[in-house]
This record gives structure tokens, C-alpha cells and sequence, in this order.
């Protein structure tokens, strides 16, 4: 993710870069799948493991609520399938068909993307310099056109899939954020340790957004639901 802006169509921005880790120990090793640009940090590319990441498959695959049976989102939405995405299987035969079965829409909006640590030492250095995890992150971002509080959050949902033949143990899963709330240097950070939640907020009057600036916040709201062995 890099810069975010709010409200939408702004040129106001809130968020300067964010991004996903995962860290754990394999066969006593601590090794890294980490993606934070502004940090330099970039272990990440594009695709599922083995794919080329210019593949005509990576990418990002987008389907909304106003998108019908033989749409050109849904047509494309046969590629993200074909890279490990999700679908509604209305007919039942295990097959696709975007004039007969739905994408795997959340909300009114949803993203969807595939992406991987298999990268070599050159793209991870000079930062952390581990071996890859190999796995594969199976990402699904939606939101909802609302005018209430909900139309304000982003949801995002991480498929994390170990394809390597090593148990990853102490596996770690976060998403890093480096907020800028318009002027940067009056922000303050703090936490919610009863809703599991890390927020930004100006302590006064923003320089860009004025004497209503946003806050901003990241909140857990389910964690692994399938136990790691």
C-alpha cells in the first residue's frame, strides 16, 4: 500500500506507506517475507510461487456489486481464479464460468491479488538478508459504499500458504503502517489493548486537513482460523 488518501477524490493523504510481514523459525533458522517500501524492504513479488512475476496472471482483480453475470470483471475474475482466488460455485460443477457463477465478492467492492517470498538475496538485502519462508499470501481486500461509519473501513483478509516442505514454527503474521495524517510532524501514536488496536491521531489542528483532521487505526479482528501444526 502506498499513499492513502482521505476523504476520497482528495488529494489529502492520511497514509504513507503499509505493507505485510511474516517472520518464523525454519529447521532453527529466522527467516523473513517482508514488504515495507519506505523502509527499503521488499522481499515480496508478485504471483503464486513458480509463476514469472510478469505473468499474465499477477495482478490485481477487482469485481463490485454492480458487475452482472458475463461482465468484464467477472470474465477476468476466470484469472484470478485460475491463481488460487475464490468463487461462488452456483451451479455446482467446481468449474468457473463467469456467466453463471459469482466471484468471491464481499462488500460492494472487493480486491484480490496473490503474491510471494521466493525473491533472491539481491532484492532482500541490504535490510533483513534471510532465506525465503516460501509462502504464498492469498490477498482479499473489500469495502462498502455507505455513508455510515462502515464506509470508512477496509477490510482486508490474508490466505497464508506454506508451499515449502519445512514446518515454519513461531510464524508470525503483521501488517506494518507508517501513517501520515496531512502534516506528518504533529502526529500522535497509541493503542487500544481491549479492541486490539494501534491508531494515529492528531493532538491539534493539522496544517493540511485543519481543525477536523481523521484519525487512523488497524484493528485485529479474527486471527488464524486454521491452527498451524
Amino acid at each position: 500500500v502506498n499513499v492513502s488518501y482521505y476523504p476520497a477524490g482528495s488529494s489529502l493523504s492520511f497514509l504513507f506507506s503499509a505493507g505485510v510481514g511474516l517472520t518464523g523459525i525454519v529447521n532453527g533458522e529466522l527467516r523473513t517475507g517482508w514488504s515495507h517500501r519506505n523502509s527499503l524492504i521488499d522481499e515480496l513479488q508478485p504471483g503464486p510461487i513458480g509463476a514469472n512475476p510478469s505473468d499474465s496472471l499477477d495482478g490485481i482483480y477487482e469485481v463490485t456489486s454492480d458487475d452482472t453475470f458475463g461482465s468484464e470483471n467477472y470474465i477476468a475474475w476466470e484469472k484470478a481464479v485460475m491463481a488460487g482466488a475464490d468463487f461462488q460455485d452456483l451451479n455446482g460443477d467446481g468449474v468457473y464460468d463467469p456467466n453463471i457463477d459469482r466471484p468471491d465478492l464481499l462488500g460492494d467492492k472487493t480486491l484480490w491479488t496473490v503474491y510471494n517470498d521466493v525473491t533472491d538475496l539481491a532484492q532482500r538485502s541490504p535490510r533483513l538478508m534471510t532465506s525465503p519462508l516460501n509462502i504464498e499470501i492469498q490477498q482479499t481486500v473489500w469495502g462498502y459504499e455507505s455513508t455510515d461509519d462502515v464506509g470508512d473501513i477496509i477490510f482486508f483478509r490474508y490466505r497464508v500458504i506454506n508451499k515449502g516442505s519445512d514446518t515454519i514454527e513461531d510464524a508470525i503474521l503483521t501488517f506494518t503502517a507508517d501513517p501520515d495524517i496531512g502534516d506528518f510532524e504533529d502526529d500522535r501514536i497509541a493503542s487500544d489493548i481491549n479492541r486490539q488496536m494501534g491508531y494515529t491521531y492528531n493532538f491539534e489542528d493539522d496544517a493540511l486537513y485543519g481543525a477536523t483532521p481523521p484519525a487512523f487505526g488497524i484493528v485485529l479482528l479474527q486471527g488464524p482460523i486454521v491452527e498451524s501444526t
